[in-house]
């Protein structure tokens, strides 16, 4: 669980009780302490996960390489920071630089990152601490989150979108240099205020998994008139066209198409959110639009999954209120 390959300490429990996790080739019980060089690997299926734990100490903090998903489409590289003293009531921040073969220009198309806020979701869906206690919410309903963990360490992920969808960007030397470690800002001009300054270098070679799934079903999402022409599914990304029969309210301002894909329902009957992330008209003339959708919370095993989930409407009770989401489903054959 302390590596991060997997959020939730009971499913991380359960992958070692099951002998799918190992440690420098021999199996792993839930207890092991990941120590800097060990070689952590999962398996998914018929696919094994690989992570080499990197680490970099500078001015008392320790920065380490815990995770790194991969797929033609998308990059998530998990970071562990430790040794920084995160001040109440203040969030961290860092701007690290990417680099691939040396340059940072060229291989990406979006670059971002986000700290984990201690949360996630339980068996019946509801959002939860990693320890399985309910969120705690402010003044104005927003979830407080709990940056640190038990041990004090941050969890920081680096989002990469690539530029180039074919896999060459493969087997070359990505590099993630953190310059400082700060905080968020407190002034509206200033990104974030830096505290620690260092340097925190870390490199190795990029590997992932280009095995993704691709179907063409030709099918019209229930009554909405949107044709599924065509999906790639990967562990992270899932990349999706559509022959929509018209213009839909804020399409010119970057809005979504409404009937984008929502999620996926596995063989084991688990079910799984997406999120939108790049997104545009293919072909506008002929009305082709593309959404490539980031999973969220999950890596998919691509032959695991049983049909897409695209969003019909809520199931109400006998207050009106909303209760439970309802799905049109295109089967993955």
């Amino acid at each position: 669980k302390v590596s991060r390959l997997i959020k939730r300490r009971t499913v991380a429990n359960e992958a070692c009780d099951n002998g799918l996790v190992t440690v420098n080739g021999k199996p792993a019980r839930a207890s092991y302490e990941v120590k800097e060089g060990d070689q952590i690997s999962l398996r998914f299926g018929v696919r094994t996960i690989t992570g080499e734990v990197l680490s970099v100490t500078d001015q008392g903090i320790t920065i380490s390489l815990v995770q790194t998903i991969v797929d033609n489409y998308r990059a998530e590289l998990t970071f562990r920071i430790q040794g920084f003293e995160l001040p109440e009531g203040r969030y961290p921040a860092v701007w690290p630089v990417v680099t691939l073969d040396g340059s940072d220009e060229g291989f990406f198309s979006s670059c971002s990152g986000s700290f984990f806020d201690g949360t996630t979701h339980n068996a019946q869906g509801k959002r939860v601490y990693t320890d399985g206690t309910p969120v705690q919410k402010d003044a104005d309903g927003s979830v407080i989150p709990r940056y640190a963990d038990s041990d004090g360490s941050l969890e920081y992920t680096e989002y990469i979108s690539f530029q180039k969808t074919d896999g060459r960007y493969f087997g070359k030397e990505i590099q993630v240099t953190f310059p400082d470690i700060g905080l968020d800002s407190t002034q509206m001009a200033v990104p974030y205020d830096p505290v620690v300054q260092g340097n925190w270098t870390l490199k190795w070679t990029l590997t992932g998994t280009g095995d993704n799934i691709s179907i063409a079903p030709n099918a019209e999402i229930g009554d909405t008139g949107v044709i599924l022409l065509d999906a790639e599914i990967g562990q992270k990304t899932i990349r999706t066209r559509y022959q929509v029969p018209a213009l839909w309210d804020g399409w010119d301002e970057l809005v979504t198409l409404p009937q984008a894909i929502y999620g996926v329902r596995m063989k084991d009957g688990a079910q799984y959110l997406c999120v939108p992330g790049t997104s545009g008209f293919e072909d506008q003339e002929k009305m082709i639009y593309f959404v490539e959708s980031n999973m969220f919370d999950a890596i998919l095993d691509p032959s695991q999954v049983e049909s897409l989930l695209f969003f019909k409407d809520w199931q109400r009770d006998a207050e009106g209120k909303p209760t439970v989401e309802e799905f049109y489903e295109i089967p993955v054959k």
